[in-house]
């Protein structure tokens, strides 16, 4: 076997392996949805509670919102999805954060790579 077959293996596996993990992540999304309706659903006719709770909330939110984003980059393998987890995981970091001290360099990253997703995004459209 010669170094072109092997390389050619390899790829033939990684893409393999690239599959099955979006075929698991996709079922974790898909659990995550279906858990995240069942717990908060119940809740739902006492607006107060889900009032109370609302980090626990947002947590579980941005959780389902997480897994989605590495599905979704897993799946088309595109930096600018790796950019949307990026300024996801630091927008959970500043909603979730329980005080507002420390968050000016969370919120100025968030800005800056924010503006850069969006010059990317608006350059990469034209080509």
């Amino acid at each position: 076997m010669d170094r072109r077959e092997q390389v050619a293996k390899v790829k033939h596996l990684i893409a393999y392996a690239r599959w099955l993990i979006v075929v698991v992540l996709l079922l974790v999304l898909i659990i995550e949805i279906i858990s995240f309706i069942i717990k908060w659903s119940q809740l739902a006719a006492y607006p107060e509670v889900i009032i109370n709770s609302y980090h626990e909330l947002a947590d579980d939110i941005f959780s389902v919102l997480v897994v989605y984003e590495i599905f979704d980059l897993l799946y088309t393998l595109s930096p600018t999805r790796l950019m949307d987890v990026v300024l996801l995981t630091i927008a959970r970091k500043i909603v979730l954060a329980p005080s507002e001290t420390g968050l000016v360099q969370s919120v100025i990253s968030f800005a800056i790579l924010l503006i850069i997703r969006l010059v990317w995004y608006r350059f990469s459209k034209h080509e």
